[in-house]
């Protein structure tokens, strides 16, 4: 008994301690991304107001031995506005077509708590035969 005691003090300190798997700072989601092939990643929010992108920057490879049109990365940067839990969703596409239901497709809930510290509640989507990334928390 005194021994299910010790490790379910533990379990509630840690998680204490952790803030549940909330993470402080801003997040970024980095994707591979090819702009000269016209394609772009847009991000659209479920709801306004609880997450804002701060930047959306793309980093074009530095070894590319004179090739044209060698993907590079897109980091998204959001950064928490207030209490509340809203859906990311990231399409790849060429904005001049139609909307088109194939194209890759990110989703990420966020919850961002009180403090303003966010954790991903759930990720789903594939892009470039990959499972979406992990955000990181810096």
């Amino acid at each position: 008994m005194k021994r299910i005691s010790k490790v379910l003090i533990v379990l509630v300190l840690t998680l204490l301690f952790t803030g549940c798997g909330y993470n402080k700072g801003d997040m970024y989601i980095t994707l591979t991304s090819n702009p000269s092939t016209g394609y772009t990643w847009e991000s659209k929010f479920s709801e306004e107001g609880i997450l804002d992108l701060v930047s959306s920057d793309y980093i074009e490879p530095d070894n590319t031995n004179g090739m044209v049109g060698v993907a590079g990365e897109e980091t998204f940067r959001f950064k928490p506005l207030k209490e509340g839990e809203v859906t990311i969703t990231l399409k790849y596409r060429r904005q001049w077509e139609e909307e088109d239901e194939s194209a890759y497709r990110l989703n990420y809930v966020i919850k961002v708590d009180d403090k303003l510290h966010m954790k991903v509640v759930s990720k789903e989507g594939e892009y470039l035969t990959y499972q979406a990334p992990e955000p990181v928390f810096k």
